[in-house]
C-alpha cells in the first residue's frame, strides 16, 4: 500500500479514536486526499473515506436517512470485491448498518466480523471488534423509522445476543457506552414482549445514573415507552399480550391447515407447550417465534401488529381438510404422465 494513502487512513481513524475535534479531523484529512488525489490520482479507498465523513456529518445531524442514502454505493460497491485489507474493514465498519433493513445490516456484520477473522493479532482487533457489535445494536435499535422494522428490532436484538453473548459480556464490562446498548435493547426486549413492569424498572433504575450519556439513554428511552403506550392505547398485562400473540399463531396455522402436532413436530417442541403458547398460558421465545413466523409464512411482524382488535377464533381443520390438503401438495408434485393416470383414476370415482 502507499505509505502516504496509509499515513492518511491511519491519520483519520487514530484521530477520530482519540476523540479529537471531529470537524476539525475532518477538515484536514479532506485536505490531504485532495492532494493525494492531485498527485497520485483517483484512489477507491479514499473516495470511501470521503463517503464515511459525510456519513458521520448526516448521522451528528440525525439524518438516518441521508446516511443509508450515502453508505449504498460504498456497500455495494463492496458487496462483490474479492480482496478485503485491514482499512477495507475499518471503513466498511463505519457505514454497513446504513440499510434498509436489520436483516441486511446483520448480514453485512457477519461477513465483516468473518472478515475480521484474519487480523486477529492486530492492535485496534478488538476496537473494531466493538465497533462491529455497537453498530449492529445502534442499527436495530433505530429501526424506529419504519414500523415493521420497529417490531421486528426487539427479537432480532435477542437473537443478536444469543450468538454472541459471551463476548458482549465482556466488552460490556469494559466499554460504558456499549453497556447502554444492551440497557436499551433490553427495555426494548420488555416492551415489544408485553412486559412493560420490565421496561418500567428498566428506566427506574437508569434515571439515578446522571452521566451525559445516560441522561440521553433514559430521555430517548422514556419518549419511546410513552409514544409506545399511546399507540396500544392501553397498558396490556404480559399475560393479554401473550393471548394476543397465541390466537394469532393459532389462526395462522389453521389457516395453512395444520394440526398442533404437525406444526409442534416442525418446531422440536411438545404439542403441550404449543397448545399453551396459542392459549396465551406460556410467553413464546424468540427464537421459537422466528421458526414459527418461517413455518406459518407470515412477517414475524405480524404477530406483532399494534391493534387491540380481537382476532376471530379460528376453526380446527377436520380430516378430511387435512386430507385434500395433502392430496393436493401430492398432486402438485406429480409430472404430467402421472398426473393423467391420477385424473383417471379420480373420473372413475365420481
Amino acid at each position: 500500500m502507499n505509505s502516504e494513502k496509509q499515513t492518511i487512513l491511519e491519520f483519520f481513524f487514530s484521530a477520530k479514536g482519540m476523540g479529537l475535534n471531529v470537524d476539525d479531523v475532518f477538515s484536514r484529512t479532506t485536505l490531504k486526499i485532495q492532494k493525494f488525489i492531485r498527485k497520485y490520482g483517483e484512489d477507491n479507498q479514499l473516495n470511501t473515506l470521503l463517503t464515511v465523513m459525510d456519513v458521520h456529518h448526516s448521522e451528528h445531524n440525525s439524518n438516518f436517512h441521508k446516511c443509508c442514502e450515502l453508505s449504498q454505493p460504498v456497500i455495494k460497491a463492496y458487496e462483490n470485491k474479492e480482496s478485503w485489507d485491514f482499512y477495507d474493514i475499518r471503513l466498511m465498519t463505519s457505514v454497513f448498518s446504513y440499510v434498509d433493513s436489520c436483516d441486511k445490516a446483520l448480514k453485512n456484520a457477519e461477513k465483516i466480523l468473518t472478515l475480521l477473522k484474519s487480523y486477529q493479532n492486530h492492535e485496534r482487533y478488538i476496537h473494531i471488534k466493538i465497533a462491529i457489535h455497537s453498530n449492529s445494536m445502534l442499527r436495530m435499535l433505530r429501526a424506529n423509522f419504519n414500523e415493521r422494522e420497529y417490531i421486528n428490532a426487539p427479537h432480532k436484538l435477542e437473537y443478536y445476543f444469543n450468538a454472541h453473548k459471551n463476548e458482549l459480556m465482556r466488552i460490556s464490562s469494559n466499554n460504558k457506552s456499549f453497556k447502554y446498548l444492551q440497557i436499551a435493547a433490553d427495555f426494548r426486549s420488555g416492551l415489544f414482549h408485553g412486559d412493560f413492569s420490565h421496561s418500567e424498572k428498566i428506566l427506574k433504575q437508569l434515571k439515578p445514573d446522571k452521566s451525559e450519556f445516560a441522561k440521553k439513554v433514559y430521555k430517548a428511552l422514556t419518549d419511546e415507552y410513552l409514544e409506545y403506550s399511546a399507540k396500544l392505547g392501553v397498558d396490556l398485562s404480559k399475560e393479554q399480550f401473550a393471548q394476543i400473540i397465541g390466537r394469532k399463531i393459532r389462526a395462522y396455522r389453521v389457516e395453512k391447515m395444520m394440526t398442533l402436532d404437525e406444526l409442534a413436530e416442525l418446531l422440536d417442541i411438545s404439542t403441550t407447550y404449543l397448545g399453551q403458547i396459542e392459549r396465551g398460558e406460556r410467553q413464546v421465545s424468540s427464537h421459537t417465534l422466528y421458526r414459527l413466523a418461517a413455518i406459518l409464512e407470515v412477517d414475524l411482524s405480524v404477530l406483532f401488529e399494534l391493534e387491540k382488535k380481537p382476532f376471530a377464533e379460528a376453526i380446527e381443520p377436520t380430516k378430511e381438510d387435512i386430507m385434500r390438503r395433502e392430496l393436493t401438495e401430492m398432486i402438485d408434485k406429480l409430472e404430467l404422465v402421472d398426473l393423467e393416470a391420477v385424473g383417471g383414476i379420480i373420473r372413475r370415482l365420481v
